[in-house]
């Protein structure tokens, strides 16, 4: 019984066309709330859209904010690895240089608390619009010439996986034997992996199913929380949400 309208490529308030039409569906009352996904909230006056219910998933000043819970997705990986009895983990993260002093300090802590080695040169990242230098990075980490080398793993955004992992495959390193992959997945649609993995992530359509709840909620007049933390989930190895 619910309709979605997507508006995207929004630049901003002004000259956005797809801005316009939000504000002039909001303004006209034919919008029952407004979920913000990957566009800030804040980036926008939203005294533009009037009193509308609004949700925003991981970050911006909705009503409601929805939290990926990053870290218990981390721990999961981590705890998936140890139990597979690997020590050595890469990284294979998405490029964000803006937040590496927060990042990697994080990972450094957070590695031995789950008896596994923290080591800076096994830490890298990756644009995710354009992943194709993971071939490059394979080649560094599992180089024959170097006395140790990864053991596990772990890719943190779903866009990588498929160049990451077919990358094994042409440097012939063998998944499982050699090394344990774990990668994220937005859960129910999986990215091509080209090696067998664990996938880890969060369930799209339970952020879905929340906002619409809260929307509902706030429409009625009741009172709603302010933050929804979601916790990661895991798949059964067939992609799909255990």
């Amino acid at each position: 019984r619910y309709r979605f309208i997507e508006y995207f490529g929004m630049g901003g308030p002004d000259g956005s066309d797809s801005f316009q039409r939000l504000r002039d569906d909001a303004r006209s009352r034919r919008l029952a709330g407004i979920l913000f996904v990957l566009v800030k909230p804040s980036y926008f006056d939203l005294t533009q859209v009037g009193d509308l219910p609004t949700v925003a998933v991981q970050e911006g000043n909705a009503v409601v904010r929805i939290d990926l819970d990053t870290t218990s997705l981390l721990e999961q990986m981590l705890r998936h690895v140890k139990s597979q009895g690997r020590r050595r983990v890469s990284f294979v993260l998405t490029g964000f240089p803006e937040r590496h002093d927060i990042i990697e300090p994080w990972l450094t802590r957070l590695l031995p608390q789950h008896g596994l080695r923290p080591e800076k040169r096994w830490m890298h990242c990756l644009d995710a619009r354009d992943p194709s230098w993971a071939g490059n990075l394979m080649s560094l980490l599992f180089d024959r010439g170097h006395p140790e080398r990864p053991d596990a793993i772990v890719i943190t955004d779903d866009n990588l996986v498929a160049a990451t992992t077919r990358a094994l495959v042409d440097l012939s390193v063998r998944v499982p034997e050699d090394v344990t992959v774990v990668a994220h997945a937005n859960f129910p649609w999986p990215t091509p992996s080209a090696v067998p993995v664990k996938r880890f992530g969060f369930d799209i359509r339970e952020v879905l199913r929340r906002s619409i709840e809260v929307i509902d909620a706030m429409n009625r007049g009741a009172r709603v929380a302010r933050k929804i933390v979601l916790p990661a989930v895991s798949d059964n190895g067939t992609g799909r949400v255990r």
